[in-house]
């Protein structure tokens, strides 16, 4: 220690501060003694940006925090809370630059989310893996892109920086609506961006009795809403 510096302290394994930058944020005051607590999603915990920053904690039950560590992984669930971390802080609207560390997981939390068995989703714990009412493991909403190949798509939707989606109905209407897709990057994935809309997430595109889309860079000869 150089002369005149004041002696220092360094604490270890002291969550303190990612809980208070988490009341912070949320607005909500941790639960004591409730089986949750904060686990960081990303890691990197030596890096206090990163111990401190909103999209690097998550407020979870232990036995599913447990399922994220190193010693116990269970790498679908891993995944599964990386990509909703990745959908809500980094995908369409950074919240700030992207870490070199924080990549998009490339888990479909509209379908695959579904294949983890029920067990691993649910304290009562048992052994049914089937998929909760109104979702489908084995099925996804049917989306058409024009042109064809997501390649040609992107480069065509970077250019125009909009698009056509068009929704068929099971009534048979059809539904066309503008796709301001000014923040669209080159990296950007262009099925995961469409199925990542509210209306047509799993469950919910059924529930609204949608049967179909196509999403197009050419505007349809129809009226838009």
């Amino acid at each position: 220690m150089g002369r005149g510096r004041r002696p220092c302290t360094v604490v270890l394994d002291d969550n303190s501060r990612a809980q208070m930058a988490w009341e912070r944020y949320t607005g909500h005051k941790l639960a004591r003694r409730s089986g949750y607590g904060l686990r960081h999603i990303w890691g990197n915990t030596h890096n206090p940006e990163a111990f401190t920053s909103g999209w690097n904690i998550c407020y979870m039950p232990f036995w599913a925090g447990m399922l994220t560590e190193d010693q116990h992984p269970h790498p679908e669930l891993q995944r599964a809370i990386r990509q909703a971390s990745w959908e809500l802080f980094f995908a369409r609207n950074p919240v700030c630059p992207c870490p070199d560390f924080v990549k998009d997981p490339g888990f479909d939390l509209t379908t695959e989310l579904d294949g983890l068995p029920v067990r691993f989703l649910s304290k009562e714990g048992g052994d049914n893996s089937r998929p909760r009412p109104g979702r489908s493991s084995e099925s996804a909403l049917p989306i058409e892109l024009d042109p064809p190949e997501k390649g040609a798509f992107l480069d065509a939707l970077l250019r125009t920086k909009e698009a056509w989606v068009e929704e068929s109905y099971r009534d048979g209407r059809r539904e066309v609506r503008r796709w301001d897709a000014a923040r669209m990057k080159p990296s950007s994935d262009v099925i995961r961006n469409i199925r990542s809309r509210p209306e047509f997430r799993a469950g919910e595109w059924q529930r609204r009795g949608i049967t179909s889309v196509r999403v197009s860079i050419e505007a349809p000869t129809r009226d838009v809403s």
